[in-house]
């Protein structure tokens, strides 16, 4: 049975909107089988021939677009061609997959971050904490959400990865999800993290986010003054909850000790000395040294 194999580009028209350049579609048929890409690009509406799937006339911008997925066709030909003498079998996403990075020594962004993440549950503990966890998780389902809403696919290969990625992924978590710049730090540093290590353990041929910067939030760190802490000490509250609450917030203030000491604290920590004062020792969550 003879194979047959097609690459087809076509622009991606929004109905809503306007749009003087549209972005640039690909699409790979092989037995039957389809599977579309992104061909990162944009092209003015009025330069394309759809019949011919090719920007129509003699223009130097209609050169640089037809040489571009000239380039392009050639490479997913040379997937299909190596697939289809090493294999029996051959889908349009296996050609797609090959072509954008997704083969033994690739790998993609999600299941890198994955492993990553499943590495860091079995160090919670030792070395790590269970926030520091957390935060990596919710990082992961922020870029699954991301990566449907913005690029229409469930994964991307870390070697397709460009500098844009991440500031499209900033301006993403700041305008559509709305977060605190001091969140968005967090996450961006989280997916930053992700793939220095694997540029580091060279899964990745360059580390795309090498050169991104950004500014994190330098906070004012607000105190309270002595008469309103009495205030807040004298005050009468209505239910038993806001008593537990408020006499934790005081007790924070009088030790010194942060929220995520207070809340692993255990009564064995409280002990009276040989004047009969109390004290209170333990070890830090975060540095593990220990604190009186």
């Amino acid at each position: 049975m003879r194979s047959t194999f097609k690459v087809l580009f076509y622009l991606k028209r929004n109905k809503e909107k306007t749009q003087s350049v549209v972005p640039l579609m690909g699409r790979i048929t092989v037995n039957g089988t389809i599977s579309q890409f992104s061909a990162k690009l944009s092209v003015p509406e009025r330069l394309w021939e759809v019949r011919g799937g090719r920007a129509k006339g003699r223009s130097l911008e209609a050169d640089r677009i037809n040489r571009y997925l000239d380039d392009i066709r050639s490479q997913i030909d040379r997937h299909y061609r190596d697939i289809r003498d090493r294999e029996s079998y051959v889908t349009a996403e296996k050609v797609k997959n090959a072509w954008l990075g997704f083969g033994k020594r690739y790998r993609t962004l999600l299941s890198t971050f994955r492993s990553f993440t499943d590495d860091l549950h079995g160090r919670i503990g030792v070395d790590r904490s269970k926030n520091t966890w957390y935060r990596y998780l919710a990082t992961m389902k922020h870029l699954q959400a991301f990566l449907t809403v913005k690029y229409r696919v469930s994964d991307i290969a870390l070697a397709e990865l460009e500098q844009s990625f991440i500031e499209q992924f900033h301006v993403y978590l700041k305008t559509e999800r709305a977060l605190k710049l001091t969140s968005i730090c967090r996450y961006l540093d989280c997916l930053i993290n992700v793939v220095k290590v694997s540029f580091n353990d060279g899964v990745m041929p360059r580390n795309p986010f090498a050169s991104y910067r950004y500014n994190e939030p330098t906070p004012e760190r607000a105190f309270l003054n002595e008469e309103e802490i009495l205030t807040l000490q004298h005050a009468a509250l209505r239910t038993k909850k806001q008593r537990i609450i408020r006499d934790l917030f005081l007790f924070s203030c009088f030790t010194g000790i942060c929220y995520a000491d207070m809340k692993s604290l255990v009564w064995k920590q409280f002990e009276q000395d040989a004047h009969g004062d109390w004290w209170v020792t333990g070890n830090r969550c975060k540095t593990d040294t220990q604190y009186v």
